[in-house]
């Protein structure tokens, strides 16, 4: 029986299970020109990157080794925006022509 993804399925439920198969979908080597995806973009098969399997492969790298690196990057620039921000805030005013020298938020 098919699922449209709207009703739960249990975990119990094997026969709900898709198993996939990745090992002709991974190259060997690090080789990015001869990459499955590589070769479904150059020959315009973008529809074949809709497919479940390639779907549930690029989820699972994503969930592996994408996820943590791209929010610990959204992380460290915020933080740069931040002391940078403050840092500018306390700063000494260049342009000041008093003899106190006043920072820009004085």
């Amino acid at each position: 029986r098919c699922s449209d993804g709207d009703e739960a399925i249990p975990n119990d439920k094997t026969e709900f299970w898709a198993s996939f198969d990745y090992s002709l979908l991974e190259s060997e080597g690090n080789n990015a020109a001869v990459h499955p995806f590589t070769t479904m973009l150059n020959h315009d098969r973008i529809e074949l990157l809709d497919h479940p399997m390639v779907s549930s492969l690029i989820t699972y790298k994503w969930n592996a080794y994408g996820k943590f690196p791209c929010y610990l990057n959204v992380v460290f620039n915020f933080l740069l925006v931040v002391f940078v921000t403050i840092y500018a805030s306390f700063e000494v005013n260049p342009l000041s022509t008093d003899e106190r020298p006043k920072t820009i938020l004085q």
